[in-house]
């Protein structure tokens, strides 16, 4: 029972929250990039145990894709716009989903530089290192979670539950809009932003453009001119998703899910996380500008892009989710 790749694309991956507590070994957390629509997925799949890594779901950031259900399968898709059919009949997104044996679920567009989230009600059974899911196309890892999906592919899924599930959406406003102009992202103070004076000026009145030298470590970011700064060398530090390095006389590097664990140069600002899932949206030939904030707005925010989800759910589903906590 589950799903057979019929069409992967080229940047299809196994994905959950990701690697909680390996960082310290020095493995990537890795996992989706927008928890809040992976949040999503799952639950109009009734999914809703997010203890450790969650459920896995699929990322697709490139179609088409195709998939063939082996057997009837409740499904879900949230992220991005997309043109979407099960068989030749055209199908909406954010909405929970029911699919037949053998009918084929085709993804044909994605809007440009976007990620679409695939959840499918069951156990998926596959490969976890220190018990996430999630796709290090970078690591020596095994199977799915050391590759991204190829053709002809299996993904066994254990159907759980029922499967008649009553239809939910997601409503409108909780789903990602895309801008065509620069996108801005919150930021706060990173650890040696004090030692560069310039860049504080820089980050806040600059746009910058994303590289086509990016890849699932991280954004380089462009710009107008070049800076430096005194720093010219530091003691290899933790680093995270969402921070910005910038290097003494380079540019800007914005670090991703699957980035490194510490790095050597300044860490200047980091994304705040309730804007960490615009980076899911974005890609080479897009814009940032870049808007200072508090640590104090940044952990109201958190709780409040959080309580959104379960807000909603506890409301139709009380008996569900109350049990279960939605961490970063």
């Amino acid at each position: 029972m589950g799903i057979i790749v019929k069409k992967a694309g080229w940047q299809t991956m196994v994905m959950d929250q990701g690697r909680k507590n390996t960082r310290h070994l020095g493995v990537p957390s890795s996992g989706v990039t927008d928890l809040f629509q992976y949040w999503w997925a799952n639950g109009l799949v009734h999914h809703f145990d997010f203890k450790g890594a969650g459920p896995a779901v699929l990322e697709v950031g490139t179609g088409p894709v195709e998939f063939v259900f082996d057997q009837p399968h409740v499904f879900a898709m949230t992220g991005s716009a997309g043109e979407y059919y099960l068989d030749d009949q055209k199908i909406p997104s954010h909405t929970t989903l029911h699919a037949k044996s053998q009918q084929i679920l085709r993804i044909e567009k994605i809007a440009r530089n976007g990620t679409i989230y695939l959840a499918i009600r069951g156990k998926w059974r596959v490969n976890r290192v220190y018990e996430s899911a999630s796709a290090d196309v970078l690591s020596p890892f095994s199977g799915s979670a050391g590759n991204r999906l190829k053709d002809q592919d299996r993904i066994i899924i254990d159907q759980v539950g029922q499967m008649e599930l009553s239809t939910v959406k997601t409503p409108d406003y909780l789903k990602p809009a895309k801008s065509s102009g620069p996108h801005t992202i919150r930021i706060t103070a990173g650890a040696e932003l004090h030692q560069c004076d310039q860049i504080k000026h820089a980050l806040s009145e600059e746009s910058f453009g994303i590289s086509r030298n990016s890849s699932r470590m991280g954004y380089r970011l462009t710009t107008n001119q070049e800076y430096n700064h005194t720093m010219t060398s530091m003691v290899s530090s933790i680093v995270l998703p969402g921070m910005i390095q910038w290097p003494s006389g380079g540019e800007p590097i914005l670090l991703l899910p699957n980035c490194q664990t510490t790095g050597g140069y300044p860490r200047v600002a980091k994304i705040i996380d309730a804007d960490l899932w615009k980076l899911a949206y974005l890609g080479p030939g897009d814009h940032l500008e870049f808007k200072w904030t508090t640590r104090e707005e940044a952990i109201y925010l958190r709780k409040y892009k959080t309580q959104q989800f379960t807000r909603f759910w506890n409301k139709l589903f009380p008996e569900n989710i109350k049990n279960h906590s939605l961490t970063y």
